[in-house]
């Protein structure tokens, strides 16, 4: 979380309904649906949602704070008495007046949509280099570090060690007559 967000807590519906959007497209709201509506610190943090899907269980998600707008009307259809016929005159049925809307933010603009598909593009591009270097480096079974995981460590250690110093050591532990403790034991043990 960065900037001004609701406390952990206070962001569960938000989350519950974030849970139901298409995971493949980025979806915009400057306006909160009526079930959000009651919860105050969503209102007032994330009136306006912009939800961008990286995989089936992550995303990210901008928010903006609600914006109270004044609305001036010409006219009040609800006023209108129909047994009173001097309601239907031009003056009184022209008349002005104001209205509050509420749980709404600025609208995104198609720019920062677009900057947010290019985003999600690179994160996702990102995300996939990253699992695929997970798996070239690490053991699948045990999730350890691999041989080329401890070359590539080695090499960027000497690197740095050897620019700072000039001197470093490596120590190397080896079991002998390992395999059958593992086969008999198992992994676990």
């Amino acid at each position: 979380f960065v900037g001004l967000t609701p406390e952990q807590q206070e962001l569960d519906p938000l989350r519950n309904w974030l849970d139901m959007m298409p995971k493949e497209t980025i979806s915009q709201y400057y306006q909160l649906p009526e079930t959000l509506a009651r919860h105050p610190a969503i209102v007032r943090h994330a009136s306006g949602v912009l939800y961008i899907p990286l995989n089936p269980s992550n995303y990210l998600v901008l928010m903006r704070q609600e914006v109270v707008h004044v609305v001036n009307w010409a006219g009040q259809p609800a006023s209108l008495d129909d047994n009173d016929s001097r309601s239907l005159t031009p003056r009184n049925s022209f008349a002005s007046w104001a209205q509050q809307v509420r749980n709404s933010a600025e609208p995104w603009h198609d720019s920062e949509v677009n900057c947010a598909e290019t985003l999600r593009n690179e994160l996702i591009d990102f995300i996939n280099l990253a699992r695929l270097e997970q798996i070239a480096l690490h053991d699948p079974l045990t999730g350890l570090a691999n041989r080329l995981q401890f070359d590539k460590g080695l090499s960027l250690e000497v690197r740095h060690t050897f620019s700072r110093s000039g001197q470093f050591a490596v120590h190397m532990i080896d079991l002998d007559k390992f395999k059958p403790v593992n086969d008999t034991l198992g992994h676990a043990a």
